[in-house]
């Protein structure tokens, strides 16, 4: 082997060692962030104070702990080359899986934001896609709007469609996103805050997700009006004979 070659193969060693050292920092922090609170709801269970609350942050904790274990566990899977997505499509409710995702999402935010849903006389909307997919990029959207929120706005969640064709705009406001970093926040483990909580792989899990099922994601920033609108475009999900208007 050539110098050239052996030094090549010397940087890519390199390259990986240090993703993966960062992979695992990271996840130990945000994992540690949802979890630390497990023993103190326990102990307060014991003592039959807060029952009911102390289970739902127990709940919470290891959902939300899971999904961060599943996001690196794909992270890895596309930096070493592999597919970590096989779409499997099946028909649900997807009012209703993005009414309980903003529920739990609602449940774990401190400032007691709410979101509202804007369906514009939609009543049903039955997709025919990969339900865990599409709720992992719900589950991370969300949490980005909930994180980069700022006071006590509302996060809006408008649906729309175009024949078989679903958009999903999620706005919160807050500070907005730099036009440079409006394509630079989908790479892994970029963060627009480096002093924010957050690993830096929600959006780029979200849109390896988005292009998975054939669609697309972007991110807008309105700076005068102080908000960034994240879309997101999935393509012949919707089943037409389920449809129903208002």
């Amino acid at each position: 082997m050539s110098k050239s070659a052996i030094d090549l193969v010397k940087r890519e060693d390199e390259t990986n060692s240090s993703f993966l050292k960062r992979l695992f920092v990271s996840f130990s922090h945000e994992v540690r962030s949802y979890i630390q609170n497990i023993p103190r709801f326990c102990n307060e269970i014991k003592a039959g104070k807060r029952v009911d609350q102390n289970w739902e942050g127990i709940y919470l904790g290891t959902k939300f702990a899971m999904s961060i274990l599943d996001n690196m566990t794909e992270a890895v899977k596309i930096t070493e080359g592999e597919q970590a997505y096989f779409p499997q499509k099946k028909k649900f409710d997807f009012l209703e899986l993005l009414n309980t995702i903003a529920q739990l999402r609602t449940m774990e935010d401190t400032s007691k934001r709410n979101v509202k849903i804007i369906t514009s006389g939609i009543n049903e909307i039955q997709l025919n896609s990969d339900y865990i997919l599409v709720s992992q990029i719900l589950n991370n959207v969300l949490q980005n709007a909930f994180k980069y929120s700022k006071g006590t706005n509302e996060i809006e969640v408008e649906c729309t469609r175009q024949n078989t064709d679903l958009t999903i705009d999620i706005t919160n406001w807050g500070d907005t996103i730099p036009e440079d970093a409006l394509e630079v926040i989908f790479e892994p483990f970029k963060r627009i805050n480096p002093e924010r909580t957050g690993v830096g792989l929600g959006l780029y899990i979200s849109k390896q997700i988005v292009t998975a099922l054939q669609g697309k994601i972007k991110a807008t920033s309105f700076k005068e009006e102080g908000k960034n609108t994240f879309t997101i475009a999935l393509p012949n999900c919707i089943v037409i004979n389920q449809f129903n208007r208002a």
